[in-house]
């Protein structure tokens, strides 16, 4: 951990413990909220790992079903996949290394909002076809815990699923205020824990820009039967919010 990152630990957040013998993983896709999660219960013994990357995943995860071995205390979440892919191109659209990547700050902000959307939607059906439409095919593989057999996240908001070696909170975006209600009282930690948002578009640099996407983007109609016929779309919200959802899109 940085030096930055222990002073602000010291300094803002109540004192508790990890209770032994256990490990957290914030799993999930980016942009789900995951770093107001992470920060809130960021320790100095290393036991809580945010994680986005099935790989990263599959080595903290390789010792899961061996006797002595941590427990794990796994969380994660989802969105609506339009508004995910979204908000996952802006977080990413300056960075090189990336797929979204469009080009600098200046560039961006130059940029017309035209050839933004054409951009994005030319990456948009390969991120949704080989990471967020079959990301949770691999989360279940990797935990022994198949979110899909949880039935209560789409009226709820959440669920909790308990295994012998693994315990799995599952969590939409949209409901995210009562999930953290009920994960501070499941979480493994002797102590209050406070969640407040972190990484979010409105204070970015990119949040002008951002906003007049989402105004002047209109997903083509098979990107929109793309996401939600989905499975995981189907799974995690009800008919009457999926088609409030296609409602917004198509306007």
């Amino acid at each position: 951990m940085s030096s930055q990152n222990k002073l602000s630990s010291e300094t803002t957040l109540p004192d508790y413990t990890i209770q032994p013998g256990w490990k957290i993983l914030i799993y999930q896709m980016g942009k789900v909220g995951s770093r107001s999660i992470y920060e809130a219960i960021e320790d100095r013994r290393q036991n809580v790992h945010h994680i986005h990357d099935h790989n990263e995943a599959a080595k903290r995860l390789v010792d899961i079903q061996h006797p002595g071995a941590p427990k794990y205390f796994i969380v994660t979440g989802v969105r609506d996949l339009l508004a995910h892919s979204i908000s996952a191109f802006f977080q990413n659209i300056d960075k090189s290394h990336k797929s979204w990547y469009f080009g600098d700050q200046e560039q961006v902000l130059n940029a017309d909002i035209e050839e933004l959307i054409a951009h994005f939607e030319r990456q948009q059906v390969k991120k949704l076809k080989f990471v967020a439409l079959d990301w949770f095919d691999s989360f279940n593989r990797l935990t022994g815990v198949d979110v899909y057999s949880m039935k209560k996240v789409a009226r709820r908001g959440f669920q909790y699923r308990k295994t012998e070696r693994v315990e799995v909170f599952c969590y939409k975006l949209e409901k995210m205020d009562a999930a953290l209600k009920d994960l501070r009282k499941r979480l493994p930690i002797d102590g209050d824990v406070e969640f407040t948002p972190k990484n979010v578009a409105e204070d970015k640099w990119y949040n002008d820009k951002y906003k007049e996407f989402k105004l002047a983007y209109a997903p083509r109609p098979e990107v929109i039967d793309l996401v939600f016929s989905s499975k995981v779309m189907r799974h995690f919200y009800k008919r009457r919010e999926i088609e409030k959802m296609r409602q917004k899109y198509i306007g």
